[in-house]
């Protein structure tokens, strides 16, 4: 899926809050780590972190 489709800002903040959840909620804080990987990941490299985590990349397409 190419990245310029995506609404990577909205997609950006869901993985962070997931990770961040993980992190706090269920006691792992080693996903503190990944949230900071997310803050700074590329549009593709954020595609692909998602999709690793099981997000449906395809519901963050943009609207236009």
């Amino acid at each position: 899926m190419d990245a310029n489709d995506i609404d990577i800002d909205r997609l950006r903040e869901d993985l962070i809050a997931d990770s961040f959840g993980m992190a706090v909620g269920m006691g792992f804080p080693g996903m503190l780590v990944e949230t900071d990987v997310i803050r700074r990941s590329s549009p593709d490299e954020l595609i692909k972190i998602a999709e690793r985590e099981g997000f449906r990349v395809q519901d963050y397409r943009k609207r236009f």
